[in-house]
């Protein structure tokens, strides 16, 4: 079958405070290196959300670095991790629309400040894009830094002994509704037809993040699917996991809003990477959250929509088995979720912050 191939790239990079990492991760994308490695028919669209550090300034040297039109700067007053994004993208149509380049052909990139890209990683996924057609959401694979395996094993041998018997209870790629944000990737046509990003939040008023998987979520009730692009990864900075090893391991590295770890860690101290002990109170009650954040968000929550969506076929075993979990999403229906994919993590965090349900989730993998 034939596809509407590709003929503009916008990769839509949002920035807060990112002078570290900033020159890095430009150039591992093919950015700032006097024209080298850059792909074809690209745009880097950098948009800061506020900087006070030096991350202007390597802005617009990447920018002098780069061949002429290639590198776009912008701003956006807005704080928050949706509006650099949504911004980025909304200005990535007006790019294609000055080159006669129509949304269909043109494929978004979206990526981190924090984040170090493989060799060609645009044109994987532009090679990808223009053989998986549309309707698709593009995700490629996330990696450790290289050298974090030797300076942390033990929070690498935490995270493979915990994870380890939860494997056979997730659904597989084609149902998990999970995107990396920093490694996703779409049409702009699909954008749009998915319904854009949009900020959500919890009946407290905070923010619930995940935003392209929200999309995600939205596009599954436009018959979309996803797409893993293992050639194209990644290796993002580790650095939310060192300042907080203790709440990135019990939520599975998920996005969690602030706060939401205060009812099972009071007055714990801070944790250290390189030195867990899974023998410790503490960390025995972050083992129990990190697998059941994990059971519910890649087994309960897309058995949901799989459920909602006609594409459970294949999955009878699992849906008996979360039963008793699902029928707390009951009320959820596509038309609700199609409108507020946030209600879907709403609730799932309600379970989260409950330790009977938290117990209950755990429960699954012993039985």
């Amino acid at each position: 079958m034939l596809h509407a191939p590709v003929e503009l790239v916008v990769l839509v990079l949002p920035c807060l405070n990112e002078e570290k990492t900033l020159a890095a991760t430009c150039n591992s994308l093919g950015f700032g290196l006097d024209g080298q490695n850059q792909p074809a028919n690209a745009v880097l669209v950098m948009v800061d959300n506020g900087s006070v550090d030096d991350t202007p300034n390597i802005m617009s040297q990447i920018r002098f670095r780069s061949p002429a039109h290639t590198v776009i700067i912008r701003h956006e007053a807005e704080r928050g991790y949706v509006p650099p994004r949504r911004a980025g993208i909304a200005f990535a149509q007006e790019i294609a629309q000055e080159r006669h380049v129509s949304d269909q052909k043109t494929l978004i990139v979206q990526v981190d400040a924090d984040t170090e890209y493989c060799p060609f990683y645009a044109d994987l996924l532009r090679a990808a894009a223009d053989r998986v057609g549309e309707n698709v959401m593009l995700e490629g694979l996330s990696l450790r830094p290289l050298d974090f395996p030797a300076r942390y094993p033990a929070y690498v041998g935490a995270v493979e002994q915990t994870d380890r018997p939860l494997f056979p209870h997730m659904v597989d790629e084609a149902h998990d509704i999970l995107i990396d944000d920093k490694l996703s990737s779409f049409r702009l046509s699909d954008y749009f037809l998915w319904g854009g990003l949009h900020r959500e939040y919890l009946p407290s008023g905070l923010e619930i993040h995940a935003e392209t998987s929200r999309l995600y979520i939205r596009a599954r009730f436009r018959k979309a699917r996803k797409e893993f692009i293992a050639q194209a990864y990644a290796r993002p900075s580790h650095r939310r996991l060192l300042e907080d090893p203790l709440a990135i391991f019990a939520s599975a590295g998920f996005p969690r809003e602030p706060g939401w770890d205060t009812w099972w860690r009071v007055g714990a101290a801070p944790q250290d990477a390189a030195s867990i002990d899974l023998s410790q109170p503490i960390w025995k009650s972050a083992v129990a959250l990190r697998r059941a954040h994990q059971l519910l968000l890649q087994a309960a929550l897309p058995l949901h929509v799989c459920r909602l969506t006609d594409k459970a076929s294949n999955l009878g075993a699992q849906f008996a088995r979360f039963e008793s979990i699902l029928e707390h999403f009951d009320d959820l229906t596509a038309n609700s979720l199609l409108e507020h994919p946030g209600l879907l993590f709403a609730r799932g965090f309600e379970l989260l912050d409950s330790e009977r349900s938290v117990e209950r989730l755990n429960a699954l993998v012993v039985n």
